[in-house]
């Protein structure tokens, strides 16, 4: 008998009030210490692509920081690279705007997060 790995990228749309859609994928979602981390995939304008960024959260106030960043085919190819989500942590948060794609993401999480059964990291 076989046995294969077998893994999930979930990419749920978010949508700014502003009108900016972004992609969090929900299987990436850890609790950690004090804080979120999860992968969203947006449009960078500055390279006229999508881009796969890795986001620290604050569990308590929208602050958040970008701690990596992706390809798109990378991101696949990886399988998520969920195991190193944490890898590049930061005391480093700063703001983010209340219209921004990246708060209506860290939103969405508190939301998902509080159902039960979400993975916790230690």
């Amino acid at each position: 008998m076989f046995q294969s790995s077998v893994f999930a990228i979930n990419w749920e749309t978010v949508n700014s009030p502003t009108g900016r859609t972004a992609y969090l994928d929900s299987d990436s979602i850890i609790k950690h210490k004090l804080y979120y981390f999860y992968n969203i995939k947006v449009f960078n304008d500055a390279i006229n692509d999508f881009s796969v960024i890795t986001i620290q959260s604050s569990k308590t106030k929208p602050f958040s920081a970008r701690i990596n960043f992706y390809t798109p085919d990378e991101y696949e190819r990886l399988e998520g690279d969920y195991l190193n989500i944490t890898k590049n942590m930061t005391k480093n948060l700063e703001p983010v705007t209340y219209k921004s794609v990246v708060n209506s993401c860290y939103r969405r999480v508190k939301e998902l997060t509080s159902a039960d059964g979400l993975q916790v990291g230690f």
